[in-house]
Formats: C-alpha cells, sequence, structure tokens
C-alpha cells in the first residue's frame, strides 16, 4: 500500500535509516536498554554460515541503512567495533551468499552482490577513516581475507566476480585507504598480484565470452 503517492519501500527505507542513525549514534550509549540497537541485533547473526541461509529484503534493508549509517562520523566506539565484526562477516561469505526472490525484485537490474560489496566495503573504510582511525588494522586484515578467499577459489562463480567488482568500486572512491599504515601497502600489492595474473585474467575473458553467448 501506498501512503500520500509514497510507496511502502520508500517509506520503510527511511524509517530503517533513521532507526540506524539513533542505533550507532555516539550519543546513543543507553541503546542497549532503550531497544534503538534492535537493528544491530538482527544482522550478521551466528559466527559463521550466513550464506547458508538467503538474505531477506528485510535484513538487505537494515544492512544498507547500517552502512550508510558510518558515514555521519558519529558512530560510537564500541559500536563500531561491532559493526567491524558484523560487517567482515557479510563481506567474507558475500562471493556464496543467496538471496531472496523479494531483494532481487527490489534492485531490479542492480545485482546484490556488487551492491553489498560496495557498501560494506564503504562502510569499513569509513568507520576506519571517519570515526575510529583503531579500527584501521582490523579493516584491512578483513579487505586482505577477502581477496585471499576469493582469488584462493579454484572455480569463480558469476557472484564472486561481482562481489570483487563492489569491492574495488568502493575502495577507488575512497583510495586514501592505501595509506593508512604500512598494511595498507600489502593490501594494494595483493590486490595488484591477484587481478593482474594471468589465471584470473584468462579466467575473466572466458567468464565474459561465457555470459555474453546467452541473451
Amino acid at each position: 500500500m501506498d501512503f500520500f503517492g509514497v510507496s511502502r519501500e520508500i517509506t520503510r527505507s527511511h524509517a530503517y535509516k533513521k532507526l540506524a542513525q539513533l542505533s550507532i549514534s555516539s550519543t546513543s550509549e543507553e541503546s542497549d536498554i532503550s531497544g534503538k540497537q534492535s537493528l544491530l541485533s538482527q544482522i550478521g547473526k551466528g559466527s559463521s554460515g550466513l550464506s547458508n541461509v538467503a538474505i531477506s529484503l528485510n535484513e538487505y534493508e537494515i544492512l544498507v541503512a547500517l552502512c550508510e549509517g558510518t558515514r555521519q562520523g558519529t558512530v560510537s566506539a564500541s559500536k563500531a567495533q561491532l559493526l567491524t565484526q558484523k560487517f567482515r562477516q557479510y563481506l567474507l561469505e558475500l562471493p556464496q551468499q543467496q538471496f531472496s526472490e523479494h531483494v532481487f525484485t527490489f534492485l531490479g537490474d542492480l545485482p546484490p552482490w556488487l551492491s553489498l560489496a560496495e557498501k560494506v566495503t564503504a562502510a569499513l573504510v569509513d568507520l576506519t577513516l571517519v570515526s575510529h582511525g583503531f579500527l584501521v588494522t582490523e579493516v584491512l586484515d578483513t579487505f586482505m581475507a577477502f581477496v585471499e578467499s576469493l582469488f584462493g577459489t579454484c572455480n569463480l562463480e558469476l557472484s564472486s566476480y561481482l562481489a570483487l567488482l563492489g569491492f574495488m568500486k568502493a575502495l577507488t572512491k575512497n583510495p586514501s585507504i592505501f595509506t593508512a599504515n604500512e598494511s595498507s601497502l600489502k593490501l594494494f600489492q595483493l590486490l595488484d598480484s591477484s587481478i593482474d595474473s594471468v589465471d584470473f585474467l584468462t579466467s575473466a575473458e572466458y567468464y565474459s565470452a561465457y555470459l555474453a553467448s546467452y541473451p
């Protein structure tokens, strides 16, 4: 149902963004008691196996709202730490992640792997560069783990390429992450050597040709 010409999806998305700001705001340290942190409790359940369960539209929108909320620079230290851990879970499992059909319908032509990889990566960068520099080592470790895991897979699926594309888009929009500390250079070198390898470029070319042969 639409309300005064505004779709339910837009209304829900706006509400999630407001709740996300309250959930992670540095002025909401009592949110555990008041319930404002409920959005944080609805993502990243369990320590592993996220990709075995399809992400619902509700979970997707909550995750996106929390990612975008990091841009404000008002995330408390404790919640920044929690978000970093939860975002790490999603990023590492994203190449194999399943999504509900409602997510595909909601996004239209935009692949969820690309969209979520870009938003989660950008959020991790924001948490490090905008508000909490002490997280830089943990964030860079997450990025290194993502690259090593993805390129360590023998047979990359389309979702892997899309997740990598979203990851790279976010990093190119925030190049200062490559000068954050001494580990930044290692990340750059790992990406450069992995993407510029003959094996990867050959498989990428083959996969692109394979996709182009189908309508």
